[in-house]
């Protein structure tokens, strides 16, 4: 077992296909922009797959291509998220969705629903009438990694299982999809968090980029966030037409050597060195080259250790807070490219958290 966020490898599989998840949080002009898009921008992202012939899943239909049975032959499928269930879905996004006959689904905290700014349970089944699927973002929004103070282990999964199950309980009482869509407050998942997920039946979303391959995990599924300055037409060609890196193994490790199972970084590991070893399966150019970039560092170098594998590492501390390295690669499609992102979180040098937000 490897690194969290790809390298458990529980569908490998011989042949790549490109499976993007797409998220969304406030379609408007008068909400922060780091966490919006406008609602002219949001049309044109929707209108672009419509003209450009993709694929837009159901929750079931996005469920079902995760096995092998159903595994998807179209190599541009969609699925269309917002996180938190702000009135905006369906103020701006709704008419644009059901105008296009596209399915979506809407992860909601019940704490929340009916609030100032938030839609009203009466307005969520109104959603779901029209092809929108009500999923689980947990009851009250928490950072789910954080301990509390003088918490043990089993107080801390009693916590977190209850703000999950709560919230499903929430959901079947109320809607009528049985589909167990689970996405990360913050985006922020460790091993405990992935295997509680897998033990509770459910498929999870984190917030690292890129698209999904038959080598991800199920609980911690990759999605492109739009908001601020990621989602500007350019950017959103780029993503919705990417494609999974196909790798047999990705190895993360501390500068001492010793791998690391966690994207919570600890002392020492805060540059991480990362060997990716691409699958030999005849879906990449023969002479692939990996370009990597850091959050808040920018490009950093690669190293080709033979036609298979390469190294990666920041030459400077990530910064505290979420963070990401992610790889990218031209593939043999015009255009299109393979994209690897792997998540880490930074503390304060103090040992404290990172603010909210």
């Amino acid at each position: 077992m490897k690194f969290l966020s790809i390298a458990f490898l529980l569908m490998v599989s011989p042949v790549c296909f490109g499976l993007v998840v797409l998220q969304y949080h406030h379609v408007s002009d008068k909400t922060p922009s780091s966490t919006s898009v406008s609602p002219d921008l949001f049309e044109q992202h929707i209108r672009y797959l419509a003209e450009n012939n993709f694929n837009v899943l159901t929750a079931d239909e996005f469920a079902d291509s995760l096995t092998f049975e159903k595994s998807l032959t179209d190599d541009k499928s969609v699925l269309i998220t917002f996180d938190d269930g702000y009135d905006s879905v369906l103020t701006e996004a709704h008419e644009v969705l059901k105008k296009y006959n596209f399915p979506y689904v809407v992860f909601i905290n019940p704490s929340k629903v009916g609030s100032k700014g938030y839609l009203s349970l009466k307005e969520l089944q109104q959603l779901e009438g029209d092809g929108a699927t009500i999923a689980n973002h947990t009851w009250s929004h928490p950072h789910l990694i954080r301990e509390k103070p003088s918490e043990t282990k089993a107080d801390w999964r009693l916590r977190v299982t209850e703000e999950i199950t709560k919230t499903q309980q929430f959901i079947e009482a109320n809607f009528d999809s049985k589909i167990k869509l689970f996405a990360y407050p913050y985006g922020e998942f460790n091993q405990a968090l992935a295997q509680l997920l897998e033990q509770l039946g459910f498929i999870g979303f984190s917030q690292h980029s890129g698209a999904i391959g038959h080598f991800d995990n199920r609980q911690a599924l990759p999605r492109f966030a739009f908001g601020g300055n990621y989602g500007v037409m350019s950017d959103f060609r780029i993503k919705v037409n990417s494609l999974p890196l196909s790798v047999a193994r990705v190895d993360i490790r501390d500068k001492s050597g010793n791998l690391l199972y966690e994207p919570l970084l600890t002392e020492g590991s805060s540059t991480p060195k990362v060997t990716i070893q691409i699958q030999n399966n005849g879906s990449h150019p023969k002479n692939l080259q990996l370009s990597c970039f850091a959050s808040g560092i920018g490009s950093i170098a690669v190293k080709k250790i033979d036609s298979t594998t390469f190294e990666t590492q920041s030459p400077k501390p990530l910064p505290v807070g979420r963070s990401r390295y992610n790889c990218t690669a031209t593939s043999k499609l015009a255009g299109r490219f393979y994209w690897l992102s792997l998540p880490f979180y930074k503390k304060n040098e103090d040992g404290s958290w990172y603010p909210e937000y």
